[in-house]
């Protein structure tokens, strides 16, 4: 018999089950089944330290790449926002790339699949025609960023990384075509 307020403790424990030093903390040893001191099983409880998001993001099918960063692509076509929202329901966020070394390793991954756009979390945030993008964590993109193709148009408001291309180029937030690259946040580790 498990006591209902004991099943929060047992979830944590069966999601993180391939990584149980991730578990949390330990809180005390606590009886399950049976009567105390008769008929029951002792178990650790563990005080969990990672965010009910991290949990959840931590149970996807992530693939660490050479920057020791962890991702999820998802093949599956929608629009800009429609790619943030598959990310954030899994406790992930879309793509931030903060040197060329991300871009160099997230192209050379998404050069793996037979689909050409992938969306990353930059987005123009700027207002009255001034462009202002800005990554997911609110770092700014730079304009003369080397990160960009040549000759893109950066007024489209959302980024895409195209295979094959090896830069970022600027694309309508509406477009339906592009995949997720989906980032494990650096809290979630």
């Amino acid at each position: 018999m498990v006591r209902l307020w004991l099943l929060p403790l047992l979830v944590v424990a069966t999601v993180l089950a391939n990584e149980p030093q991730q578990i949390g903390k330990p809180i005390k040893n606590l009886e399950v089944g049976g009567k105390p001191g008769e008929n029951s099983t002792t178990a650790e409880a563990f005080e969990p330290t990672l965010s009910p998001e991290c949990i959840l993001a931590r149970s996807s099918s992530l693939t660490e790449l050479t920057n020791g960063k962890k991702y999820l692509f998802i093949k599956s076509h929608g629009n800009w926002t429609e790619s943030r929202d598959k990310c954030a329901e899994l406790g992930l966020h879309l793509a931030v790339l903060k040197d060329r070394k991300d871009l160099k390793v997230l192209e050379r991954k998404v050069n793996q699949f037979t689909d050409f756009s992938w969306w990353v979390s930059a987005k123009d945030e700027g207002s009255d025609g001034q462009l202002d993008f800005r990554w997911h964590d609110g770092s700014k993109l730079e304009q003369n960023s080397n990160f960009w193709d040549e000759g893109t148009n950066k007024t489209l408001g959302c980024v895409e990384l195209r295979a094959m291309g090896n830069k970022l180029s600027g694309k309508k937030c509406s477009y339906k075509y592009g995949n997720s690259v989906c980032e494990l946040p650096s809290e979630c580790y």
